[in-house]
């Protein structure tokens, strides 16, 4: 996708069928926060969300943001651009965002069947995650720092959405794997034993999480900022080993090769058939 100079359309170019569009959509205070596939979710002048097929004009409009519902929180709109998130009985007292500086988003498309789901948070402060499905008309709450979660489950570090999965790395070195797929609330699939990488790497490196499409968790260390590399490899890959009950072993094992037939895109967290295999 690209963008001209002086234009408000785009130019796109499908690598399956190498052929280069021209859309006439006017993204002009567009704000696109993530996609799948060819389908992104996309943020309006006001704040709006919706999902786009950037190849055709098939739209779907999303819940308004204010329609988060939680015990916890509560957002309220002061403007196209301006939110009031109001924390219960929190002595901090309610805090103020510009909402297109902030807000990220994950989403999932099955290219079939149109089923989708959407998930936001606030980047600066992250205190909660919001989701939505198709057919849903307000978004559905994620905890992620309340008292009563375990410590290793409390925070984010990564993200990856893989279909109604999403699977969360925590700032104390765990995975926690929820699915969203259940009618009004998302079930903790992790267990008493979460995942567990093993802390020196994951603190003092620069990792994040991957999901193969066999739905396999590695986790991705880029070296590109030591300043002393043991070897001359400026990223290695990790698989979690076959002592995931031991609570207290090492858990990782250095992956060498992605296979003859995926290859790893790293912003999206996920690998795909069909573009260059064992690559990155």
């Amino acid at each position: 996708m690209l963008f001209p100079d002086g234009d408000d359309g785009c130019v796109l170019y499908n690598p399956d069928e190498d052929r280069i569009y021209k859309s006439v959509r006017d993204f002009s205070g567009t704000i696109f926060l993530a996609n799948s596939g060819n389908w992104f979710l996309v943020m309006d002048s006001k704040s709006n969300l919706y999902i786009i097929d950037v190849f055709s004009e098939n739209r779907i409009d999303l819940p308004p943001l204010e329609s988060f519902q939680s015990d916890d929180f509560t957002l309220e709109r002061l403007g196209d651009k301006k939110f009031k998130l109001q924390v219960t009985d929190h002595h901090d007292g309610p805090v103020f965002y510009t909402i297109g500086e902030v807000l990220r988003g994950l989403l999932w498309v099955d290219k079939k069947t149109k089923e989708f789901v959407v998930v936001w948070f606030f980047d600066y402060n992250c205190k909660f995650l919001a989701y939505c499905k198709k057919g849903g008309d307000h978004y559905n709450y994620i905890e992620i720092c309340c008292y009563f979660l375990p410590k290793e489950y409390r925070g984010v570090s990564d993200m990856v959405l893989h279909g109604y999965f999403l699977y969360i790395a925590t700032p104390r070195g765990y995975i926690r794997f929820l699915d969203l797929s259940k009618q009004e609330r998302f079930e903790e699939v992790t267990g008493i034993y979460p995942l567990k990488w093993f802390n020196p790497i994951y603190y003092k490196t620069n990792c994040s999480i991957v999901v193969t499409t066999a739905g396999e968790v590695l986790m991705f260390q880029n070296n590109l900022d030591k300043k002393n590399i043991e070897s001359d490899k400026s990223f290695r890959l990790y698989k979690h080993g076959p002592n995931e009950i031991n609570y207290y072993d090492d858990p990782l094992v250095e992956v060498d090769s992605l296979g003859d037939e995926e290859a790893l895109l790293l912003d999206l967290g996920i690998t795909m058939p069909g573009i260059e295999p064992n690559s990155i």
